[in-house]
C-alpha cells in the first residue's frame, strides 16, 4: 500500500466518524425537541464544537492530499466528495445546534398537536434515516444505494 493510499483510508476513516457524530447529534436533537430535554439539547450544543473540529481536520487532510500526492482520477474524485460531503454533515450539524439552542432557551414545551400536524418526527425520523442509508452507500462505496436514496419520491409526493 502505498502513501496516497493510506492517506486515503485515514480519510475514510475520519468521514466515517464525522458521519457517526451527526448521526448521533441528530437523534438527540430529535430527542431533545420533543422531549424538551434540556440536558440533551445542551450536550448537542457541546458536541458543537467536536463537530467543527473533526470537520476542520477532515478539510486539512484533504488539502493535504491534494497538496502532497496530486490525486487523479478515481482518487481525485474520493477527494472531492470527501470535501463536499463533510460540508453538508457539519452544516446538518449546525442545524441540530440550533434547534437545540432554541430548546435551551424556549420557555414553553411545543404543542404535541403541532409536532403532529407538521410531521416533525417523520422528517427527523427521514433525515436521520438518509444519514445512515449515506453512510452506509460511502462505506460500502455503493453509487447504486447513493443514487437511490434520492431518488424516494413517495415521501415528497405526500407533501
Amino acid at each position: 500500500m502505498n502513501h496516497l493510499e493510506i492517506e486515503i483510508k485515514r480519510l475514510k476513516v475520519e468521514m466515517l466518524e464525522m458521519f457517526e457524530l451527526i448521526h448521533l447529534q441528530m437523534k438527540k436533537t430529535q430527542e431533545a425537541l420533543i422531549s424538551m430535554d434540556l440536558e440533551l439539547a445542551r450536550e448537542v450544543n457541546f458536541n458543537e464544537k467536536r463537530v467543527n473540529a473533526l470537520e476542520l481536520k477532515i478539510d486539512k487532510d484533504c488539502e493535504n492530499i491534494f497538496a502532497l500526492f496530486n490525486p487523479v482520477a478515481i482518487d481525485l474524485r474520493f477527494v472531492l466528495a470527501v470535501l463536499k460531503i463533510n460540508y453538508n454533515l457539519e452544516r446538518i450539524g449546525d442545524i441540530a445546534d440550533g434547534i437545540c439552542r432554541y430548546v435551551v432557551e424556549s420557555k414553553t414545551p411545543f404543542d404535541k398537536e403541532l409536532l403532529f400536524v407538521t410531521r416533525l418526527n417523520e422528517m427527523f425520523n427521514t433525515s436521520i434515516q438518509m444519514i445512515a442509508d449515506v453512510k452506509t452507500a460511502f462505506d460500502h462505496e455503493d453509487t447504486k444505494l447513493a443514487r437511490g436514496i434520492f431518488q424516494k419520491d413517495d415521501l415528497l409526493d405526500e407533501i
